[in-house]
């Protein structure tokens, strides 16, 4: 199985937020088990050194609150990136791990993919005044 995750999240490290913690938690042990997994992140923390298994476009110390472009940024860049990337690499899974709030986020790719390539979402967040 070739896995890739577009997005994993807007950012990726492994500090600041359980959000970006639990992304890069999974990441990591998925790709101890299918070594040909990507991610796809607009942003990396300058922590992450090994960057081997991730496309970003960024890299910054801290975090912080994404508005409307930042999200419309996130998903023009994932979603020309894996596009390249299936076409040239053959991946045969895309996982929208997150952002993605019910009500809130879509992710193109699931348009443009055919039926012969997994979609996979999660975890699925619920906002607080759901």
């Amino acid at each position: 199985m070739k896995i890739l995750f577009a997005p994993i999240h807007y950012f990726y490290g492994k500090n600041y937020a359980s959000e970006f913690i639990c992304a890069h938690e999974i990441f990591t042990r998925i790709v101890c088990i299918y070594p040909q997994a990507l991610a796809i992140c607009l942003i990396k923390f300058d922590e992450e050194k090994d960057t081997s298994h991730l496309v970003y476009k960024y890299s910054i110390s801290k975090p912080f609150y994404p508005n409307i472009l930042v999200n419309l940024e996130l998903m023009y860049f994932y979603t020309i990136q894996a596009l390249k990337l299936i076409k040239a690499r053959r991946y045969n899974t895309i996982h929208h791990f997150l952002p993605f709030r019910i009500g809130r986020t879509f992710n193109p790719l699931f348009w443009f993919l055919g039926p012969n390539i997994k979609k996979i979402i999660g975890p699925v967040m619920v906002s607080v005044n759901f």
